[in-house]
C-alpha cells in the first residue's frame, strides 16, 4: 500500500464479532498492531463500527435481532444485514460495542475519521409482533387518533375501516400494499435507520469528537433506504459513498445526492477495482472513473477491495491484489491515480466549488412513485418513477 502511494485504508467493517465475545468482553490487541503499523507506514484508517452484520451469537442470545418475514416465520440471518436493528437488545449492545471501540482509540494517531453501519439502507425489514407494535407507537405519534390515520389512509376505499389501532398490521413490503400505507411503512424504517445513525453520532462525539464521521451509508438501497437528505447533517461530516460506476449519469447522480448541502469534499470510501464476477478492466478505465469522481467533489478513492477475497460471498469481486497476493495492472493503475492525484492537490482539488443550481429528490416521492406489487389496479399506472425523472433534469448539466 505505502509503495503504491496510499495514504488512508478503511477497516472495521463487516467484524463485529471480531473484537466482541459472547460473554460481554472486548478483544482489541490484534486490532491494536494493524493500527500500528498503518501509522508507521503513513496510511490513515477510517475506523468503522462494524454494527451490521450483528455476531451470530447476540442472535442465538437474543432472539429479538433476528428477522421475521412477511409470513411469521424467524428467518436466520443467512447473509449480512439480517439484523433487527429496532431492536432494544441489538440496539444496547451497538452502542456498547461502539462506545468500547471508540474510548479505546479515540487517541490513536493512525485515525483519521469514524463510519457507521456498513450500508445501513440496505437491512432487511421485520414482521415481529414487537415490530407491529413500534409501527403502531410510531403511528400513534404521526396521527394522534384513529380518525386521523383512517383520513391518511384512505380507508374507506374497498372496505378497509380502521376501528382500532389494534387491527393495524405491518403492511407488506412486497405488495400487495395500498400506497399510503407502505409510503407509512418505509417512513418508519426510516425513522428507525436514522434514530441507529443518531445514537452512534453521539457515542462519536463523546468519545472522538476531534474526528469527523464518514460513513458509507446507503440511503437508496432498494430493499429499504431512508431519507438521508431530511437527517444527514445530524451524523454526516463529509459524504461518503461506494462508486461502482454502470454510467456517468447513475454514479454522478448518487454522489451529488450523498453530497447534498455539506461544505466538504466527497469520499468514497468504496472505489470500483473490478466486481460483478468480472476481473475489471479494460485497462485505463478506473482511471478514467476516478477522475469523474473528482469533478464530483471527491478528496478520498478506497479501492474495494485491496486484497481479492479467498472465501465467503465476495470471493468473485477481484482486488488489486490477485488471489494468490501478486499485484495486478489495477494495483499499478491505482498507483498512477495516487501519483497524479497527489499533484491536484496543489492545482484545486479537491474542489469546493458550491453550485448555484439543484436539482429537487424526495425519499417520499421516490417511494410513492413505484408501490410494490403484485396489484391488479396499482402498479400499472405508475410508469416512471421519481428517481428516473431526477436522472433526466441532471443530464443535461452533466
Amino acid at each position: 500500500m505505502k509503495e503504491a502511494g496510499f495514504t488512508m485504508a478503511r477497516m472495521g467493517d463487516l467484524s463485529w464479532d471480531a473484537s466482541s465475545r459472547p460473554k460481554g468482553n472486548f478483544e482489541f490487541a490484534w486490532f491494536d498492531q494493524i493500527l500500528e503499523r498503518m501509522n508507521q507506514a503513513g496510511i490513515k484508517v477510517i475506523l468503522d463500527i462494524g454494527g451490521s452484520p450483528a455476531p451470530i451469537w447476540l442472535h442465538h442470545k437474543y432472539p429479538s435481532v433476528n428477522i421475521v418475514d412477511e409470513h411469521g416465520a424467524t428467518v436466520y440471518p443467512a447473509e449480512r444485514y439480517m439484523d433487527d436493528i429496532s431492536s432494544p437488545d441489538y440496539r444496547q449492545h451497538l452502542i456498547h460495542f461502539a462506545d468500547e471501540l471508540t474510548r479505546r482509540y479515540s487517541h490513536n494517531p493512525a485515525l483519521a475519521a469514524i463510519g457507521y453501519n456498513n450500508e445501513i439502507g440496505n437491512g432487511v425489514m421485520s414482521y415481529s409482533e414487537a415490530d407491529r407494535q413500534r409501527f403502531i407507537e410510531w403511528l400513534k405519534k404521526k396521527y394522534g387518533t384513529i380518525e386521523n390515520l383512517n383520513k391518511a389512509w384512505t380507508t374507506q376505499r374497498w372496505s378497509r375501516h380502521l376501528n382500532s389501532l389494534d387491527e393495524v398490521q405491518l403492511p407488506y413490503a412486497d405488495g400487495p400494499s395500498p400506497p399510503e400505507r407502505y409510503l407509512d411503512l418505509r417512513r418508519f424504517w426510516s425513522d428507525v435507520t436514522i434514530s441507529v445513525l443518531e445514537d452512534l453520532e453521539t457515542v462519536r462525539q463523546r468519545n472522538v469528537p476531534n474526528l469527523p464521521a464518514v460513513s458509507n451509508l446507503w440511503d437508496t438501497a432498494g430493499r429499504r433506504g431512508f431519507d438521508y437528505l431530511s437527517s444527514y447533517e445530524k451524523y454526516v461530516s463529509y459524504g461518503a459513498e461506494g462508486f461502482y460506476p454502470s454510467n456517468p449519469l447513475d454514479v454522478s447522480l448518487g454522489a451529488l445526492l450523498v453530497k447534498g448541502d455539506l461544505s466538504t469534499p466527497l469520499w468514497f470510501n468504496e472505489f470500483t477495482s473490478g466486481g460483478g464476477g468480472t476481473y475489471g478492466g479494460p485497462k485505463g478505465i478506473i482511471r478514467m472513473w476516478a477522475y469523474l469522481a473528482s469533478l464530483d467533489y471527491g478528496q478520498t478513492f478506497l479501492a474495494w477491495t485491496f486484497n481479492t477475497h479467498r472465501g465467503g460471498e465476495e470471493q468473485a469481486l477481484f482486488g488489486l491484489l490477485d488471489h494468490d497476493g501478486t499485484p495486478s495492472w489495477k494495483y499499478m493503475e491505482y498507483k498512477q491515480i495516487a501519483s497524479e492525484f497527489s499533484k491536484l492537490q496543489h492545482l484545486g482539488f479537491p474542489r469546493s466549488h458550491k453550485p448555484e443550481v439543484a436539482i429537487a429528490y424526495s425519499f417520499e416521492s421516490n417511494v410513492a412513485s413505484h408501490p410494490p406489487g403484485p396489484s391488479n389496479t396499482v402498479r400499472q399506472y405508475f410508469t416512471v418513477d421519481h428517481s428516473e425523472q431526477v436522472k433526466s433534469a441532471l443530464q443535461p448539466l452533466l
